[in-house]
């Protein structure tokens, strides 16, 4: 029969050959996608893997060693057919858990090794089982399913490419964070099957194995309460790390990150970007007169008025107002040519409340421009309009350039 002959023809050879290259691939595959150490992810590899061998070892390894009539060498063949299904599960898991999104080769690979290890379990369960028939039809399906997958995977975009970022959350992938619950809880689960099967005299056992689960169980509701804080946290940071604590404005960080996105928008949809800076007129005397205190409110309304007028713009993408440092500010009109800029901020500016008054300088992005650059000569323009009194809007032109030249 086919399963005997497996072992008589030495064909165990070649498949064991076979998972040395698929353990090979895998692992140049994890060094290709999350280059440097991660070892909050190799930790949760090894809850999973260790997870794994208590089933591979009770429900395969443990019967093969023990009850089969099979011959020493179809032992160890199937032993090593766990094993390596082990080390391959475990590979597996390392992709699975790591940071970045599951693409398309990464699902079909993740699919070719979980058909590849149903059919060995399959195989398994035949040896443990010593039967000696026709290896089901099904058994090669499987096989053949998973080199297919395989095959797709490496064809599909995106395998190998490194992703980006660090350390995954894993408070933001709740798969994973499911997964490694199920890993704590296998091997109690296991032990309490294993006495509820056994009879009378392992009561105790399947107790203790319930206590466990339960205190697990706790655990992890404890744990996941705290990542949650602790996400909660890590959100209000990052949120005070992009916002300008006084007035609540995106802060220079947060605007040099949102004009290079509008940059890239502009080249890949054609469309024009236009770019303000604004500065309070004469606000250090206004400081020295009112006190800093009474600064502060100003700022905080000039940026609730700007902000409002802004609103009130119809169509197009939101403009964009964020402080730049001090009294002076900055807006992103992306999809706004110059003309209707200069009237929305004219707008702006009649909207500074207190009595205080400001100036704006604009610019619109030329052809192959970075959006500094297109910021650097809306700055200038702001100088400009200081110089002409303040209490102006100011565009930079091309009739602005050839003057200053001559």
């Amino acid at each position: 029969d086919r399963l005997v002959y497996h072992f008589k023809d030495h064909g165990w050879q070649l498949y064991l050959v076979a998972y040395v290259c698929a353990l090979v691939a895998l692992g140049r595959l994890v060094a290709l996608r999350f280059p440097g150490r991660d070892r909050e992810a190799w930790i949760d590899t090894a809850i999973l893997t260790v997870a794994a061998a208590a089933v591979i070892g009770m429900v395969i390894i443990g019967p093969l060693l023990e009850g089969s009539d099979e011959p020493a060498l179809a032992k160890g063949v199937s032993v090593a057919y766990a094993v390596f299904d082990l080390i391959l599960l475990s590979g597996l898991a390392r992709v699975l858990v790591g940071n970045g999104r599951i693409n398309t080769s990464i699902a079909l690979l993740a699919a070719a090794f979980v058909a590849t290890l149903a059919a060995d379990l399959m195989f398994s369960y035949l040896a443990v089982q010593g039967i000696e028939g026709i290896v089901p039809a099904a058994l090669d399906a499987l096989y053949l399913v998973a080199f297919i997958l395989m095959a797709a995977a490496a064809n599909a975009p995106g395998a190998t490419a490194p992703e980006a970022g660090g350390p995954p959350d894993p408070t933001s992938r709740p798969v994973r964070t499911t997964a490694l619950a199920l890993g704590a809880l296998t091997l109690p689960v296991l032990l309490a099957v294993h006495a509820a099967t056994v009879g009378e005299g392992e009561r105790r056992l399947l107790a203790a194995a319930l206590l466990t689960i339960l205190i697990v169980l706790l655990i992890l509701w404890r744990v996941r309460l705290l990542l949650g804080v602790v996400q909660r946290q890590a959100q209000q940071l990052s949120s005070l790390a992009r916002t300008d604590a006084l007035t609540g404005l995106p802060n220079r960080g947060t605007l040099d990150y949102q004009l290079e996105r509008a940059q890239q928008a502009a080249d890949e949809e054609g469309s024009p970007l236009t770019i303000a800076m604004l500065d309070l007129d004469h606000f250090k005397p206004y400081n020295d007169t009112f006190g800093h205190q009474a600064g502060d409110s100003a700022l905080v309304d000039c940026a609730t008025a700007w902000g409002s007028a802004l609103r009130d713009h119809d169509g197009g993408v939101p403009p964009f107002l964020a402080r730049y440092g001090g009294e002076e500010f900055a807006i992103l009109l992306t999809g706004m040519t110059l003309p209707d800029a200069e009237r929305l901020l004219e707008d702006v500016r009649r909207a500074t409340p207190q009595g205080l008054t400001v100036s704006i300088g604009l610019a619109e992005r030329r052809p192959g421009e970075s959006g500094f650059e297109t910021m650097s000569r809306a700055d200038r323009a702001l100088y400009r309009a200081k110089d002409l009194g303040r209490d102006r809007v100011v565009a930079d032109r091309p009739r602005d350039v050839s003057a200053a030249a001559g």
